[in-house]
């Protein structure tokens, strides 16, 4: 995880994690989202939304990665104390596939 030093020039680390964030995440979304459609074909996932309309893989994919980087980025973005979690803690993600499991899963 990379820390960026918001106190000494607030604008300047957004700046970076805005265009580091947009190049970097690019495969690892587009992989996310192909293995997200591959288990909907299987019917393993059903992605509709409250009201029952249909989404895509692709929305999907950015709503389990909004879960995980709202607990990463955006604390190291807003709060000058924040310190990450252990790498090795896999709580935050856990937490973000059983949601996405009891949003999405269908059983199968």
């Amino acid at each position: 995880m990379v820390v960026f030093p918001t106190r000494a020039a607030p604008h300047k680390s957004a700046d970076i994690v805005g265009t580091g964030f947009a190049i970097d995440r690019g495969p690892f979304v587009d992989r996310l989202r192909d293995y997200l459609d591959a288990e909907a074909q299987a019917g393993t996932l059903d992605f509709r939304s409250a009201d029952g309309q249909p989404q895509s893989a692709a929305e999907v994919a950015e709503q389990f990665l909004g879960m995980i980087c709202s607990q990463f980025l955006w604390s190291q973005l807003v709060r000058t104390d924040f310190v990450p979690p252990n790498p090795t803690d896999a709580a935050i993600v856990d937490e973000a596939v059983a949601l996405m499991l009891s949003r999405y899963g269908t059983g199968s």
